[in-house]
């Protein structure tokens, strides 16, 4: 099963491609599968990182400070 990496939704649309090539870099330095999800609203992405569907997160530094009092 791969890990689910996720992105804050507030990161710029024209950075998306550099995402994708982060996540094929880790995925073949790491040796395992990654799937990258991207969100177009900070509730789904909440909702989906509460129901432990995220494995990792690059998140912004508010959502930063509320995944580590939430979590």
């Amino acid at each position: 099963m791969p890990l689910n990496l996720t992105v804050s939704p507030d990161f710029a649309p024209d950075h998306i491609s550099g995402w994708f090539y982060f996540n094929t870099y880790l995925q073949r330095k790491l040796g395992i599968p990654i799937h990258l999800e991207l969100y177009d609203s900070f509730e789904k992405q909440r909702s989906d990182i509460r129901a432990g569907k995220v494995d990792l997160i690059y998140a912004n530094p508010y959502d930063a400070s509320m995944l580590v009092r939430e979590i």
